[in-house]
């Protein structure tokens, strides 16, 4: 599973590091807990290993893999991405993986910046968690800054924010 140094994501807080695997004693049942500190948040977290798989809980996505995802992304057609009817993203981005919280940043980036329609509330919600979970796990994949990270997403993705 994982051990203490090891970085990984949840989905809804980010990337954070393994700080700690401990037992713990709750209604007479021991069960290992996972003890997570998520740095863009200040938040650290006790993960029950029982519900860990479950949870979404995973490692960071390899360096490489993760620029390449993020490069794909920029090479779309904007004016299509924003038109294409879209799946929900509350539970695209629950389901933990990268290239769901990819596509709907990339998404709802293109409708913000091109549409002539403002996002509705809960596709803000939507984009700003995405957006914080992109930038978590680029800090801790790259060892970099939070603006360092902000500064690679919308360069790679292409298609910078405008107000809302």
């Amino acid at each position: 599973m994982f051990k203490v140094g090891d970085h990984v994501v949840y989905p809804g807080h980010g990337a954070g590091k393994v700080q700690e695997v401990m037992e713990k004693t709750i209604l007479n049942e021991k069960q290992l807990y996972f003890v997570v500190f998520f740095p863009l948040q200040g938040i650290t977290l006790m993960l029950p290993e029982k519900k860990v798989m479950k949870s979404g809980l995973r490692p960071v996505t390899d360096a490489d893999h993760l620029m390449q995802l993020l490069a794909d992304c920029g090479r779309k057609n904007i004016m299509e991405e924003f038109q294409k009817p879209s799946r929900r993203q509350d539970e695209r981005l629950a389901s933990g993986t990268i290239e769901d919280c990819i596509e709907v940043y990339f998404e709802l980036t293109c409708k913000k910046s091109h549409s002539p329609q403002k996002l509705h509330i809960e596709e803000k919600k939507s984009l700003d968690l995405a957006r914080k979970l992109l930038i978590s796990e680029l800090m801790l994949v790259h060892n970099t800054t939070e603006m360092e990270a902000v500064s690679m997403l919308e360069a790679r993705v292409n298609t910078p924010l405008k107000e809302a």
